[in-house]
This record gives structure tokens, sequence and C-alpha cells, in this order.
């Protein structure tokens, strides 16, 4: 039976960087891979954006403010199984950053051409890529 869930990440922006996190379970490849943004499935019934800010508090402690989506994405995780995902822009707003370590070893804040010279980090890079092609295509309007 075909299962499909909805997901959610966010790029979440304080200045001129973004915070991106490590999976636990990439550590031992190298630096350059293994890196995303914070979210997560939403749970039954769980409007959106809620289920964006639980996602993101439970990853990271951290407030946010929810700005808009730029990005819908979906993938195949087994034969039975499909997500459907989107990815929302958000800006820091406050608190300390305490990372889930069942989930991620480790965060930064890096700017985006920082972000590309994660090549391995496929999944980063393409959120990175429909980002900028969504503020690209809006600021010519």
């Amino acid at each position: 039976m075909l299962r499909s869930y909805i997901a959610v990440k966010s790029l979440i922006k304080n200045k001129d960087s973004f915070l991106i996190l490590k999976t636990a379970d990439s550590d031992q490849n190298n630096n350059l891979s293994g890196w995303e943004t914070p979210g997560g499935l939403l749970e039954i019934g769980e409007e959106i954006v809620n289920g964006l800010k639980r996602e993101i508090k439970e990853e990271t402690g951290l407030s946010v403010k929810i700005f808009f989506p730029f990005n819908a994405f979906s993938a195949n995780v087994g034969k039975e199984d499909s997500i459907v995902g989107i990815n929302y822009l958000a800006e820091y707003i406050g608190g300390e950053i305490r990372i889930d370590t069942n989930e991620h070893s480790r965060y930064q804040w890096i700017n985006i051409s920082d972000i590309r010279k994660l090549k391995d980090s496929i999944g980063l890079q393409k959120e990175i890529n429909a980002y900028e092609g969504f503020i690209n295509k809006y600021k010519e309007l």
C-alpha cells in the first residue's frame, strides 16, 4: 500500500548566513557531505507552518519567523512510500542552538558561497538552487 508523507524544511537566515545541520549518521564521511536544513515530517492533521516551527524548535531550540515557501519537492523512500516536501525561508529571531544529537552532530551558520563548496550534500544544494532561483525570479518583477 502506497503511503505518502508531507515534509517541511526551512532555510533559516541570520544576517548573511544560513543555518545548516550535519546529520548524525554522516560523521564517518568527510566534511562536505551530510549537511541539511532543519525540518521533518508533519504529524497527522498538523498545520504546515506550525509543524515547521515545531520541527525547528525540536532540532535546534531556536525561535524563527516563517516567511514564505520557495520550493516543493518529492522523493520516493522505499518501494511503497513517498514524500512531498515544501522548503520555506525563515529568519532567526532568538534562542541558543541546542541540536538534537539523535539526528544531528553539529551545526554551522554559513553563507551561500561556502554552502556551494559542500558538493556532497546534494539535497542542500538543490534547496539552495531553488532558493536562489526563486529570489532571482522575483527580483525581476
